[in-house]
């Protein structure tokens, strides 16, 4: 399983995110998102107005950082500068 780091939630950054969460072989680990809170998060990729996906997916909030998506536990940061992250 290779792990997966996400630097922001834009159009490239969402578009891969959905692609992701319901691949086996990847396990998103982490997502710096600056303009997205962590309980904003839900409706911000279930509601997308640009490409409109369609994609079903459970989310839970653990914490004030960590989110699980489908079987991806999260860590949710809001880092302007990436090389800041773990």
């Amino acid at each position: 399983m290779i792990n997966i780091g996400i630097n922001g939630l834009g159009r490239i950054g969402k578009c891969v995110f959905l692609q992701l969460i319901h691949n086996p072989k990847f396990n998103i680990k982490c997502i710096n998102v600056l303009d997205v809170s962590i309980t904003e998060i839900e409706d911000y990729l279930k509601y997308d107005s640009s490409h409109k996906y369609n994609i079903d997916f459970s989310f839970h909030i653990i914490s004030d950082t960590e989110c699980k998506i489908n079987e991806h536990v999260i860590k949710y940061v809001s880092e302007r500068n990436a090389k800041n992250i773990n």
